[in-house]
């Protein structure tokens, strides 16, 4: 059996007010909520469901708009915006269960850095049970878009600004209480070695406690922001009855993504310096190859960390200048021919997630000798403890 539900609402309103003969507001508001419950296979065992998850998504937004007339040929146009949207994936016995209820030892529960969930085991033939921490996404965009219009002669022309900032929390805790993996293919309870075909290997390691292989996560939250700018003016004329032509021109700034707090890589630079140089160098003229002699022999290259001097994950580009051009003709009271070209830019929002150094994963090594003796055990799955992430601390160095 599995179950599965939805429920959704959405609300929609709107108020709009005159406030004098020339200035006009109206505020909007909007939200819909949806939660989904999926996959709980097993049901409720004492309480508790370990599997299933829920899956939330809400979005709010609201708008403000204000017009205004200030003359009878000048027009000014104030917009500003909120919008949300929040994803968190939620399992269903996320914060109701102890792990140490399973028979972890406080010692090991305090590698979890308080983590109240079922963690996952990961069966060959069996199904599995519990699960992963999944993701939380919230992504908030906050604009202000003025735009003035003056109507002069056969001119019609606007202008504007166009602000914004978008703003992105996410976090993917992963196996934060570890994940705990048992195969037939690398069992220790197989006759052989090269024993196959065997049923219940995978339960029968399980029983016995001797994990095959699994893993503990400390991942790296973020909270990424990216500016926008845009300026535009545009002037449509009526050349004639029969002819209007329309010029415009654009130009956007986007500014690079960053991290609050300078949790991400900003590239990847060739020339950087690595504390293994000399060593590298050492080794290579003792034993070099024709094609490089060892004058020309060089090791270097090497992560390159955002910091508070150049926060962003990249260069902005700063040429986004976009021209428009177009054109309306009447032939007659029945035929308008209309055409036009332009050059547009796509705005690239928040990208460029890569956080090697603030995420650190710590793998379970069971055994060193196929099974003899065995290091990790569900008892005491991680015997040396958790890496800690290294951070930017490393610079270049980073995974050498």
């Amino acid at each position: 059996m599995n179950p599965r539900n939805d429920t959704f609402y959405s609300v929609s309103s709107r108020v709009d007010h005159r406030l004098t003969d020339r200035q006009q507001l109206f505020v909007r508001y909007t939200r819909n909520d949806r939660r989904e419950s999926r996959n709980a296979i097993y049901g409720e065992v004492n309480g508790i469901a370990p599997r299933g998850n829920f899956l939330f998504r809400t979005n709010d937004g609201v708008t403000v708009d204000h017009v205004y007339t200030m003359t009878s040929s000048t027009l000014l146009d104030v917009r500003a915006g909120w919008q949300r949207f929040k994803e968190p994936n939620v399992r269903q016995h996320e914060g109701r269960f102890d792990p140490a209820s399973l028979g972890f030892s406080s010692a090991v529960t305090g590698l979890f850095g308080g983590a109240s969930y079922f963690p996952f085991f990961d069966f060959d033939q069996f199904s599995d049970i519990g699960e992963n921490l999944t993701s939380v996404t919230n992504h908030s965009i906050y604009s202000f878009q003025p735009t003035v219009t003056r109507i002069f002669g056969n001119h019609s022309l606007r202008a504007g600004y166009d602000g914004r900032l978008y703003k992105e929390f996410g976090s993917n805790p992963g196996a934060k209480a570890g994940e705990y993996t048992f195969r037939n293919n690398a069992a220790f309870t197989r006759q052989q070695d090269n024993s196959t075909g065997v049923f219940g290997q995978d339960l029968a390691t399980f029983l016995l406690g001797f994990p095959t292989a699994g893993t503990i996560d400390v991942n790296a939250a973020r909270l990424n922001l990216t500016p926008y700018h845009g300026l535009f003016v545009q002037d449509d004329w009526k050349v004639s009855d029969r002819l209007t032509i329309n010029l415009g021109l654009r130009y956007e700034y986007e500014g690079a993504t960053r991290d609050s707090q300078n949790r991400n890589v900003r590239g990847f630079d060739p020339n950087a310096a690595i504390s293994i140089e000399a060593a590298v160098k050492a080794a290579y003229v003792a034993s070099p190859i024709p094609e490089i002699a060892p004058s020309a022999f060089a090791a270097r290259g090497g992560l390159q960390f955002a910091s508070d001097d150049t926060p962003g994950f990249w260069n902005a580009d700063k040429n986004n200048v976009q021209p428009r051009v177009g054109f309306a003709y009447k032939l007659n009271d029945a035929t308008v021919v209309r055409g036009g070209l332009g050059v547009y830019t796509v705005p690239f929002i928040i990208a460029g997630n890569f956080q090697p150094g603030f995420s650190q994963t710590t793998t379970l090594v069971p055994s060193n000798d196929l099974g003899l003796t065995f290091n990790a055990t569900l008892a005491n799955p991680f015997p040396s403890g958790v890496l800690a992430p290294a951070g930017a601390s490393r610079g270049a160095d980073t995974f050498l």
